[in-house]
Formats: structure tokens, sequence, C-alpha cells
């Protein structure tokens, strides 16, 4: 009896692992940014009125989101207990990101004014979203989880985190009618960058999200990566002319 009780008990550890690795390996990929008190000190932005100045911070904004993606280390088992506080850290990291945009709602500019709030308000669902990740963890970190429960909780949140992880990208990815110049709807062909500002922003992304970017959105990338790719792939067309080009 005591036998079968062991047994009982160690294939739900293992079931446990499971289950933490199947939702956390589609959160992060890394322990990068570590699993200190996120500080969250956006820069003030420049010009509410300025296209260059709200992709700059947009860009910034995706990069604390980059941050709290690589808040868990994946490569190693852990125990659910140790990873409710690095949870409640990449809320944080993403409440943050979107303070980084949230000023430009003030903005003159319709469309940037437009831009900002949907992604400041994406932002805002994407961290209230990883509840249902902290609500699972607490459960399999009690006394006796029962699998069947676990996964039913596991399911619930996966899915709330993905939907509003690609509801950020996309509001990132529409943020681009800020910066492409558009008639009837249309782009133009034109930017609503000089070339140095351009420039900037291109080298931005690279530093911050690597060279994947250059190959565009991959399901192999996380939310925010993608996101900067959908960016980077129009800055980087040389169909599009900056503002100051003839």
């Amino acid at each position: 009896m005591v036998f079968r009780a062991d047994t009982r008990r160690m294939t739900s550890l293992a079931r446990t692992r499971v289950l933490l690795a199947a939702l956390l390996v589609p959160l992060a990929v890394s322990a990068s940014a570590g699993t200190e008190s996120p500080r969250c000190s956006p820069p003030a932005p420049r010009d509410l009125g300025s296209p260059a100045s709200f992709a700059t911070d947009l860009v910034g904004s995706l990069g604390r989101a980059l941050d709290g993606v690589g808040r868990v280390d994946t490569t190693r088992a852990q125990a659910a207990s140790g990873l409710i506080p690095v949870v409640g850290l990449i809320q944080e990291d993403f409440a943050c990101a979107a303070r980084f945009v949230a000023p430009y709602e003030k903005s003159k500019s319709e469309s940037i004014r437009t831009a900002a709030r949907n992604l400041a308000k994406k932002y805002g669902a994407l961290s209230r979203s990883l509840d249902g990740q902290l609500a699972w963890l607490r459960y399999v970190d009690g006394p006796e989880p029962d699998p069947a429960r676990a996964e039913a909780l596991l399911e619930k949140a996966v899915a709330r985190k993905d939907e509003a992880s690609e509801a950020v990208a996309l509001a990132a990815v529409e943020s681009l009618g800020v910066v492409v110049e558009l008639r009837d709807g249309k782009p133009t062909g034109r930017l609503r960058l000089t070339g140095v500002e351009r420039k900037k922003l291109e080298t931005t992304i690279l530093e911050k999200f690597g060279d994947a970017v250059r190959a565009g959105p991959s399901t192999e990338n996380d939310f925010a990566t993608n996101a900067a790719a959908g960016w980077y792939q129009v800055l980087a067309n040389e169909e599009f002319r900056a503002g100051d080009e003839k």
C-alpha cells in the first residue's frame, strides 16, 4: 500500500514537471534577464506628436517585454514555488512595457494616440493574462494536486496567455501606420521618418532582438521578437523612402 502511494506521488511529480515545461517553454527561452526586482522607468517621450519618438518608445516597450519573456530558465527543472515570484516579475515587465507607450495617448496626432491606446491596453491584458498561470502554479504547488485538474488549469492558462501575446504583437505591427505614409488607406512608398531616424531604429532592433528579425516573423520566435521583426521588415525595405529622401 505504501509502495502504491509513493508511486502515485512520483507520477504526480513527473506530470507536474511536464506541465511546467508545456506552459513555460512558449513563454520564456532563457534566463538572461535574471529574477531581480524590475525597475520600471521608461524614458520621458521626446515629442508626443513625433512618429520617430513614438516608434522609438514602441521598440523600447517590445524590448522590455522581451526582458520578461527571458526571465525563466527552461533548461532546468524548477519547483512551482520558485516560479511563482518570477511570473509576478514577468507581469510587472509587461505592465512596464505599457508605460513606454501610454504617454502618447495624449498626443494630438490621431494615429499616434490611437496606436498608443491600443497597444497599452493589449500590454495590460497580457500582464493580467498571467493570473491564470499563477493560479495553476499555486495549485500544482499545493498538497496532492489532481493531475486532471492541473491539466485543465494549464490548458486555460496557455490559451489565455497565447491569445493575449498574439494581440500585443498584432497591435505593435498595426502601429506601423504611424510611420508609414498612407493615402486613401494605401502606402505611398514613403516613411514619416528621416533617413537617420530610420537607421537608428533598425540598429536598435538588431541590437536588442538579434539577426532573427532579418528573416521576418517566425513560429520559432516569441511574440515580442515577431513584432520587432515586422517593424524591421518595413524599416529595412528599400522600396520605402525616408521622409527626407527625394
